[in-house]
């Protein structure tokens, strides 16, 4: 994916611009050297939110939906479902693309969201290219949902101060009727590892799988571990008529490729879930790493279909990161060393492409419109050809 060769020619690039550049453009240096040019490379790369790098935070988190970018969780909540239209004077558009080579990712539509997570979040990067002059305060603009627009000027907070914690404990929880949408990792989704639901009305077995964690190893939510889950899925297949099975990927983020097996068996096996036109699988942008490997097992190994938005993962992708901590600026940088071969051999596909392309809008979210679920039940399934 990234030969020595060209590594180090970009290493060489990146070292003569330095005596030039400020501490922070050097710091963004380093992630854009971790930005590797090719798909599935995301796993390497450098959590902004540590000491060596100082940076200062932003109380301010966004979302790009496609209709726009919008304020998802604000120490102001008075602002949330705000359109974001510039930092400065820079429109936001603007402000993503120039962020976007520094950005390590699997795939385009991933590579949003490490732009937010690692950048937009801080004042600091911002600052590095360009967007805005100062790093205490930073000029914001928005449209509010009423439709006034208003330039706010966003104090930031060191992220180990009193002020920092006091905002990100008192985040509320996400709904659980909402925990469905990706923009809810955008806020605070609290949501289980996995919740399963059958609906009768729909005659629907509904999977919302959100961590490739088993929860008995966890102080948190339930005793199951996801041979557990499976065992459920199973019994109540089993006990129930079944319609539609749609397994919810759309919030998972990943965890242990090892724990898909009984996963997978379960999905690719039963009589009533492995049927062309019943087996469904959300995927999404924030769908990712072991979730990524879940999906390609799918794809392989079931009948399902795909909805929703590109993936989030390469469907050949390196993962399992070793940490290593740079000697002079004691930065801590995650590097991956495993390739996970799910694709088919000398195939690059950026991501996995949904059968049923549903654009995520602002609105979806903001008004508990699940879309893609709903373009799920009324899919009726085109014989085929042959």
């Amino acid at each position: 994916a990234y030969g020595a060769g060209r590594l180090m020619r970009r290493l060489d690039s990146l070292k003569r611009l330095a005596p030039e550049q400020t501490r922070d453009q050097r710091l963004l240096s380093l992630f854009r050297l971790l930005n590797a040019p090719a798909p599935g490379t995301g796993h390497s790369r450098i959590n902004p939110a540590q000491r060596p790098l100082g940076w200062r935070a932003l109380p301010l988190w966004m979302y790009r939906f496609a209709d726009g970018v919008f304020v998802m969780t604000s120490a102001d909540s008075s602002l949330v479902g705000s359109e974001v239209l510039a930092i400065g004077e820079t429109p936001i558009d603007t402000v993503y693309a120039r962020l976007a080579p520094y950005a390590g990712s699997d795939t385009p539509t991933h590579r949003d969201r490490r732009i937010e997570e690692q950048f937009l979040r801080w004042a600091n990067p911002l600052r590095a290219v360009g967007v805005t002059d100062a790093i205490d305060t930073v000029p914001v603009r928005i449209r509010t949902p009423e439709g006034e627009v208003v330039q706010l000027q966003v104090e930031s907070v060191c992220p180990d101060t009193r002020a920092w914690v006091r905002f990100r404990t008192s985040l509320p929880p996400v709904p659980r009727e909402l925990e469905w949408s990706p923009a809810s990792n955008a806020q605070n989704n609290r949501e289980p590892f996995y919740r399963i639901e059958y609906r009768d009305a729909a005659s629907l077995l509904y999977v919302q799988f959100n961590t490739v964690l088993n929860e008995s190893d966890f102080d948190a939510f339930s005793n199951l571990s996801v041979a557990d889950v499976a065992d459920s899925l199973r019994a109540v297949a089993d006990a129930y008529p079944i319609d539609k099975v749609v397994v919810d990927l759309r919030t998972n983020t990943g965890g242990n490729h090892g724990l898909i097996g009984p996963l997978i068996e379960v999905l690719g096996n039963h009589p009533k879930i492995d049927r062309r036109g019943v087996l469904y699988t959300l995927i999404s942008p924030y769908t990712y790493s072991a979730a990524g490997t879940l999906a390609m097992e799918m794809e392989r190994r079931t009948k399902t279909l795909f909805a929703g938005e590109p993936s989030g993962f390469a469907p050949s992708q390196w993962g399992e990161v070793a940490p290593t901590r740079l000697s002079h600026s004691k930065v801590a940088v995650q590097l991956s060393y495993a390739y996970y071969q799910r694709d088919l051999p000398d195939t690059v596909r950026p991501h996995l492409q949904p059968d049923l392309h549903v654009p995520f809008t602002s609105d979806q979210h903001f008004r508990n419109d699940d879309r893609t679920l709903q373009a799920v039940l009324d899919h009726t399934l085109a014989p085929l050809d042959t």
